[in-house]
């Protein structure tokens, strides 16, 4: 024999089936639905931090903008200067890129600042192909460097051979004791040596903290980091 079930109005409960009398009746098991479903509230002080939030965006970024070349502008300068498409291709490139930023302005004074050191053509192409940066740095930070390396003994053509091997020094700044150069974390050190009558310029590359001559793969130690 069956059971009417019983109808139950209230939401706070449930039907739910019992062992108890006949394996087909039901019992009614009250339960709770407070916590069951609960809307997310949305408070008006949200969306104002939201719109605060963007504002500040949106005032950082044009505080940022400065009006820098497009790199059809550069491609064009450097092309009028006789440069070779492929190297010019690769500048520009780094342009479309965002990782140069620069103008023609900009980028003719830094050239102008390495005339003094007469590179060939195909030299200078080479060097700011291989460090893009240099064409978005001031002169007087370029000739900093320049100085820099003929403080530390380097002769003209041991500076040529410096900068054309290693262009990324020209993007650095020299620290304020004169005797390294600086690009973040980056420490770049010139040191003259001898080896009997022979002279080695020695260029040293590495970051603030690191251990020298600690183990096997260490590098040797600066001459100015010996003290």
């Amino acid at each position: 024999m069956l059971c009417k079930p019983q109808v139950v109005r209230s939401s706070a409960c449930c039907v739910a089936p019992t062992t108890r009398g006949s394996p087909h009746s039901l019992a009614i098991k009250p339960f709770s639905v407070r916590n069951l479903i609960r809307p997310r509230s949305f408070h008006p002080f949200h969306l104002q931090t939201y719109k605060a939030a963007a504002s500040t965006v949106e005032k950082t970024a044009s505080a940022e903008a400065v009006p820098y070349d497009s790199p059809a502008v550069i491609k064009k300068h450097l092309l009028d200067q006789g440069w070779q498409l492929t190297w010019v291709d690769w500048i520009a490139d780094e342009v479309k890129k965002g990782r140069l930023r620069t103008t023609v302005a900009r980028a003719q004074a830094a050239l102008d600042a390495l005339a003094p050191l007469r590179l060939p053509s195909d030299c200078l192409e080479n060097m700011c192909a291989k460090a893009p940066g240099i064409l978005a740095c001031e002169p007087e930070a370029i000739k900093a460097v320049l100085d820099y390396l003929s403080a530390q003994g380097a002769t003209e053509e041991e500076v040529k051979a410096m900068v054309s091997k290693t262009p990324k020094m020209l993007t650095y700044s020299v620290t304020a004791d004169g005797k390294q150069l600086a690009l973040g974390k980056a420490r770049m050190e010139v040191d003259i040596t001898k080896d009997g009558d022979k002279r080695r310029p020695v260029v040293s590359m590495y970051r603030v903290g690191t251990a020298f001559e600690s183990a096997p793969l260490s590098p040797w130690r600066p001459i100015h980091e010996r003290s």
